[in-house]
């Protein structure tokens, strides 16, 4: 057997949550427009910082008490969001909600930190992605979680509370609570006291 071969069969990857269908827009084409042009707007440094949350709301998404979101932060399909009390999205984050996205209460997103839902399947010929062939998973951030500068989040991830995404790490499986995890693909490193919690 192919060296490569044998490697495919030893490390096939995990299952993984089922794809969902995309957000349904009461009016089509017309709601997708106003949300491009809304979600361009909402990016600029002349936007000012309090009307961001609001904004969101507008277009369907849920978002809790004290959320702060800084400039040049992307958010596709709103209506998809879900944003716990006393989030905080940093300067130059990406946020792809083609599948639903929540993030719990006390999330922290560093700068430039990526959220991404979707994919596609690698298909069995040389051209490894078709058009249309898109898998779309959801995203949990669970409370009290900190994605630092350029972490990314990998489709079909849960990112249970209390855990750490150190700068530049990419998490492509689920993890368990309070844990430091870093690297790409992030592995779990330390496991994070918790007995200084704020109630």
């Amino acid at each position: 057997m192919h060296p490569r071969a044998m490697m495919h069969d030893t490390f096939s990857p995990a299952p993984r949550a089922a794809s969902v269908e995309p957000v349904h827009r009461r009016l089509g084409r017309l709601q997708m427009v106003a949300e491009k042009v809304a979600m361009a707007g909402m990016q600029s440094l002349l936007f000012p910082g309090r009307l961001r949350p609001p904004l969101l709301r507008l277009f369907g998404a849920k978002v809790g008490r004290k959320v702060r979101i800084a400039q040049k932060v992307f958010i596709g399909q709103p209506g998809n969001l879900t944003l716990g009390d006393g989030v905080v999205i940093n300067i130059g984050s990406f946020i792809d909600c083609s599948a639903p996205v929540s993030i719990g209460e006390r999330a922290r997103l560093g700068y430039q930190s990526m959220i991404i839902t979707g994919s596609h399947n690698t298909e069995n010929s040389v051209y490894r992605r078709k058009e249309g062939d898109h898998v779309r998973r959801p995203v949990t951030i669970e409370r009290g979680c900190w994605i630092q500068s350029r972490g990314m989040i990998g489709p079909g991830v849960t990112m249970a509370e209390g855990c750490t995404l150190l700068a530049c790490g990419v998490l492509l499986k689920s993890t368990v609570p309070n844990g430091e995890y870093a690297g790409l693909p992030a592995t779990r490193k330390r496991d994070l006291p918790t007995g200084d919690d704020i109630p």
